[in-house]
């Protein structure tokens, strides 16, 4: 996939594989991925979605760890929904060492909310602005970066964005934006 189709990341469902026994025979399969992919193509990032501590996860391979280059910040990401919820006083705690913040639409509180379009779109970019507010590396995907609201295929549908005035097309601008300002201001 790496060589074939250029994909610039791959992110890993860990935590059955290694809950309860972490079996050697999974920690050796991972390291000696993670191992490979940084030898051969240094641009490609691993996430893994974890129960264990980054340190376990995130380590080089040399130092004993699995060598991904982050772990998904599940704390941060539940956080982030709580502040979005208007929780009164909700404060972001700091993220992860080597955490991400990656909020796809499957588990965005907005593609759960029952109300009409216009309030799920108003929902997800308060969601994005919540995001870029944490101290995290940022991930958007599976759609929640065009606003995909979510379907049975648990494809992105891309075809949504035609027409300038689509609700979808203005999210697409509205993140596009926010990744531009997050950018442009080093704070």
């Amino acid at each position: 996939w790496l060589e074939e189709y250029h994909i610039d990341g791959l992110s890993c469902d860990v935590s059955q594989m290694l809950a309860g026994n972490c079996e050697d025979d999974v920690f050796s399969f991972f390291a000696s991925l993670n191992g490979k992919i940084q030898s051969e193509y240094p641009d490609v990032i691993t996430i893994a979605k974890s129960r264990y501590t980054s340190d376990v996860v995130t380590d080089s391979v040399q130092n004993g760890g699995l060598g991904f280059s982050f772990v998904r910040d599940r704390r941060l990401e539940n956080e982030i929904l709580s502040v979005c919820d208007l929780a009164r006083d909700a404060k972001l705690a700091a993220s992860l060492h080597h955490g991400i913040c990656a909020l796809s639409d499957c588990e965005s509180f907005a593609g759960r909310l029952r109300c009409d379009s216009r309030e799920r779109f108003a929902a997800s970019r308060l969601l994005i602005f919540c995001m870029m507010l944490a101290d995290s590396k940022k991930l958007t995907f599976s759609g929640s970066e065009i606003g995909c609201l979510g379907n049975a295929e648990n494809r992105v549908e891309w075809e949504c964005l035609s027409g300038e005035s689509s609700l979808h097309k203005k999210h697409q601008l509205f993140v596009r934006d926010m990744g531009d300002l997050y950018l442009s201001h080093p704070v």
